[in-house]
């Protein structure tokens, strides 16, 4: 049997967004811009940030980016590097996002006993709670 060459996974992070959402959580400006740092060493792709101009300090945070973010962008448009985005409109079937699903959990430390993973329309939710944790 030929070996099957290792194939990318893109990883999407939404602790910002969806997990300032959770119960206790209230990220201060510098938590969210060390949060971003240690995502980015951790290679993960897609940062969601979070809700610009939804409140004063998602303002200050996006300011804070944005300033950091601006002169690589320019970067990436002098060097004519080309942005790949096929990830975010290309299909995934369900088998290979529940794999990626059950190993993500799985390095989380969670007990595959005591967990239910099931298929949604939204498979983009998520909600870490002190009780409740849901990957769908």
């Amino acid at each position: 049997m030929k070996a099957e060459a290792h194939k990318k996974i893109v990883t999407f992070d939404s602790t910002l967004r969806d997990g300032a959402q959770a119960e206790g959580i209230s990220f201060s400006v510098k938590d969210k811009l060390d949060i971003v740092k240690i995502l980015d060493a951790l290679g993960i792709d897609i940062i969601e940030a979070g809700n610009p101009g939804s409140n004063p300090k998602d303002i200050a945070f996006f300011e804070a980016l944005k300033a950091r973010i601006l002169p690589l962008i320019r970067r990436i448009r002098e060097e004519g590097a080309a942005v790949r985005t096929d990830f975010m409109t290309r299909p995934v079937p369900i088998p290979q996002q529940e794999a990626m699903s059950r190993r993500l959990l799985e390095l989380e430390g969670l007990r595959a006993s005591a967990l239910t993973l099931m298929t949604t329309e939204h498979p983009f939710t998520d909600h870490y709670g002190a009780n409740d944790i849901r990957v769908t």
